[in-house]
């Protein structure tokens, strides 16, 4: 199971847990926490990172580096996974100050 690449933002690992998911590749959360040493619980946190739309998704895969990442902790960016699909791209783009094309 892939790891996330160094210097880069969470998102891609949320991304190819999920992909792993749902192509069948992997069979459960489970089964990605007992090859990557995690818990389950922890698995499934980071995949629902993946729930994010889409062109935020796009941004924070752009961001390469300590510098560029630095501010877009997981934890910000969790909170906004949590709202409706809706009012992601707006709360985004006011929390952080960045504006995503359209």
């Amino acid at each position: 199971m892939k790891s996330c690449p160094k210097n880069r933002h969470l998102i891609h690992l949320s991304q190819n847990w999920s992909e792993a998911l749902k192509t069948g590749l992997v069979g459960s959360s489970s089964e990605i926490a007992e090859q990557c040493g995690l818990t389950s619980g922890r698995v499934r946190q980071i995949v629902r990172l993946s729930g994010i739309d889409p062109r935020i998704a796009g941004f924070l895969t752009s961001l390469k580096g300590k510098a560029a990442l630095k501010g877009f902790s997981e934890t910000r960016i969790r909170f906004i996974v949590s709202l409706p699909d809706e009012k992601q791209v707006s709360r985004f783009e006011e929390e952080f100050g960045v504006r995503l094309p359209s």
